[in-house]
């Protein structure tokens, strides 16, 4: 892959990792150096949703208990939690070091701007049903204009 391509999925990615993998490069505008790492938190994803399925399975038929008895005797954690914590570690240091969580420095210049930027005198994210609704709500006259009020 050469600087001048753009994100490729890797063939490889299963059903929840191109879903992941869909979901990320439309919030972030990732250079192609990321894919390798993209690539790998997705397929972390799509493992950490197996591990939660197999959870949920066992939950559902009453045969997971936290803590379970090992070969040795010792009474320990059931492994299914344990590698569900791994695998939820290991992507959000992914995340972090795309820039898309937690302190990642490059946050602000990876995430793609707004498709509605604000009408003039309207700031803030943009509402849920987008800028033209607001406007036609409230008016071109917002804030209003005239007299503050003030308490008596």
């Amino acid at each position: 892959m050469s600087a001048f391509d753009g994100l490729k999925m890797p063939r490889d990615l299963d059903k929840d990792a191109r879903h992941k993998w869909c979901e990320i490069t439309e919030i972030a505008d990732l250079e192609p150096l990321d894919a390798d790492l993209l690539s790998n938190y997705c397929r972390t994803h799509s493992n950490l949703m197996a591990v939660r399925r197999e959870k949920r399975t066992q939950q559902k038929a009453k045969t997971f208990h936290t803590m379970t008895t090992a070969k040795n005797g010792a009474i320990v954690l059931h492994p299914l939690i344990v590698a569900e914590s791994r695998l939820m570690q290991a992507g959000g240091r992914m995340l972090v070091q795309l820039g898309l969580s937690g302190n990642g420095k490059r946050q602000e210049q990876i995430r793609k701007p707004s498709k509605n930027q604000p009408p003039p005198g309207f700031y803030g994210d943009e509402p849920k049903h987008g800028w033209p609704i607001e406007l036609a709500l409230c008016g071109t006259d917002f804030p209003p204009k005239g007299k503050p009020w003030t308490k008596q």
